[in-house]
Parts: structure tokens; sequence; C-alpha cells
């Protein structure tokens, strides 16, 4: 072979690995979430799975151990609820969320299992619905 059809294909080699490396680096970083209702469907299969659960938290539910960093509650979503066991520092703006995203994996004993959680707030700029004609 030719030292200018060898360096030619070096470089197509090159150009695929980094594609393949960048497409499969884009894959892993998407992720979707899942229902409460969805996660419960999926019955033994989606034990061990890792997933994305959005819900709302209930507030009375939260127990937060600092001595263990274990923080459990339970979520909400369209009337189903989940318990959820997340290990690891407390948010800062855990008790004014609105809902969370978590990430882990649901358990046979119906205890979902997190290692990651994104705490959503609500926004200071919500607009104000105001009675123009009653303000007149």
């Amino acid at each position: 072979m030719k030292r200018k059809n060898r360096t030619i294909l070096g470089v197509v080699i090159i150009f695929v690995l980094l594609g393949y490396l960048a497409v499969s680096s884009f894959s892993n970083s998407l992720s979707y979430y899942i229902t409460i209702s969805e996660l419960k469907d999926k019955g033994e299969l989606g034990y061990g799975e890792t997933v994305n659960i959005n819900g709302s938290v209930i507030l009375e539910s939260i127990i937060w151990e600092p001595e263990n960093q274990l923080l459990k509650f339970t979520l909400t979503d369209n009337g189903e609820t989940l318990n959820v066991v997340y290990e690891g520092s407390l948010p800062n703006n855990f008790r004014e969320a609105t809902s969370v995203v978590v990430t882990g994996q649901y358990s046979e004993d119906g205890i979902f299992r997190s290692n990651k959680m994104l705490v959503k707030c609500p926004s200071k700029y919500v607009a104000v619905d105001v009675d123009v004609e009653a303000v007149k």
C-alpha cells in the first residue's frame, strides 16, 4: 500500500472513531424521565433499571437523617405515589421545591433508591392574575 493511501486510511479511521465517540457520549447524556405510573406498570421489568422520575414532593413525608446523609420522602404525580430514599447531602432549596427529578433504581420492596436529584423551584417572577376592573 502506498504511503498516501495509508495516510488517508489512517485519517478516515480516526474520524470514524471520533464520530463514534461523539455519538455514543451524546446518546448517554440524553436523560428522559418517566412517570410514576409508567414505572409501576413495568412491574418486575422495572426493578434495577436506572431511570429518571419527575414528581412533586409531599412535604409532610420528608424525613432527613443528617448523620446518615439520608433523605426519605414521598413523590406524587397524577394521583400515584412513590417512596424515595435519596443518599447524599440535602439540597439547599429542597423544602421550597415544587417538583424534583430523581435518578435511581426501583426495587422489589417498592422503594425508589436515588443517587441523584434535581430540584425544581418555583419561579419568583410568576405573573399574578390581577382583576384590572377592580383596580380602577
